[in-house]
């Protein structure tokens, strides 16, 4: 995770508006880790207070607004990974820390840190925090995300249906006042032809 501060969380999970430096702690995923590795560092208050990680990171970024490198996920047995790029100033990273027996597809069955969530986002509680970026969207302002997923057949394990190249757009809103695009393509990696590439990108369009 391309950051060097994250959010702090009281015991409810509420923003307390503090900002604290990943460093030495188990949120410096600015190298990789094992998600698992640290998870369950109880001296750490943070994890202690989210059951695990349900916190906003700061992302790195040269200034406001711009579309920059924010997380890169990968399984090393699959190799399969997702990387993605926000003009958000944080991502909320949760690690499905109150999932317990939850049925999914297939009838598999979902429990604690089976899943993970990166949510491109402004911080939590923003209208409430002067020190926080603002979240009010102004006319022609744009806000956006972009998601690149790879892997060995990586179409096998998502049900996208979707030509090549091909543009769905959709407004979103009954006031339309925000367009929402959403871009699906998928290609191949040059090297392999077993391995696949989807790319999905979410813009956001203030209006009014």
């Amino acid at each position: 995770i391309n950051a060097d501060f994250f959010g702090a969380i009281d015991e409810t999970s509420i923003p307390t508006g503090e900002i604290l430096k990943v460093e030495g702690t188990p949120f410096d995923f600015r190298t990789p880790h094992a998600v698992g590795e640290r998870i369950g560092d109880t001296s750490n208050q943070q994890i202690v207070n989210g059951t695990g990680y349900d916190h906003c990171f700061v992302l790195n970024k040269r200034e406001p607004g711009e579309l920059s490198y924010a997380v890169k996920c990968v399984e090393p047995n699959s190799g399969r990974c997702l990387e993605m790029w926000t003009t958000e100033p944080g991502v909320q990273f949760y690690s499905s820390n109150w999932h317990s027996g939850l049925v999914g597809t297939h009838g598999t069955v979902y429990g604690k840190y089976s899943a993970l969530c990166f949510e491109a986002q402004h911080f939590p509680d923003s209208p409430n925090r002067a020190h926080f970026p603002s979240c009010i969207l102004k006319a022609g302002d744009i806000s956006g995300m972009f998601f690149e997923l790879s892997g060995p057949r990586i179409s096998a394990f998502l049900e996208v249906s979707s030509d090549q190249g091909r543009a769905h757009n959709k407004d979103y809103s009954a006031k339309e006042d925000i367009q929402v695009a959403l871009v699906l393509q998928r290609g191949r990696f040059r090297s392999s032809s077993i391995q696949d590439t989807l790319y999905i990108g979410i813009l956001f369009v203030s209006r009014n």
